[in-house]
């Protein structure tokens, strides 16, 4: 199921193929679009710091378990289930992604992880 938000996206990112006679052929190119997009629609600056390749394969098993799941993000124990490695890891590594800007966590509450950038 498609959010609102996401269909919004659609509409401006073909609406703005439209405008500017650009033919989007390949997915590397409406990804290219839509972050650029999703920068604009957002008031949040990009994240200054890239994200290791585990910080990365954590933030699109978030991103997928909450949509999977109705917007319940997973359990650390589920992060580190899932990268094989312990709970304490997959909680220091969700940890420095929020440090990165990535996503935010609400303290002290449990499946608080919300992605706020997409790589």
């Amino acid at each position: 199921m498609i959010s609102v938000r996401e269909a919004q996206l659609a509409d401006k990112v073909n609406a703005f193929a439209e405008t500017a006679r650009i033919i989007i052929d390949s997915d590397e190119a409406r990804g290219w679009i839509k972050r650029r997009l999703r920068a604009a629609l957002d008031d949040r600056p990009p994240p200054s710091r890239a994200l290791t390749r585990k910080q990365h394969a954590v933030l699109q098993f978030i991103i997928g378990y909450r949509a999977r799941h109705n917007g319940l993000s997973p359990s650390y124990d589920e992060v580190g289930e899932h990268l094989g490695v312990r709970t304490s890891s997959a909680k220091g590594l969700i940890q420095r992604i929020a440090a990165k800007g990535y996503v935010r966590i609400q303290p002290n509450q449990h499946r608080s992880v919300e992605p706020l950038w997409v790589p």
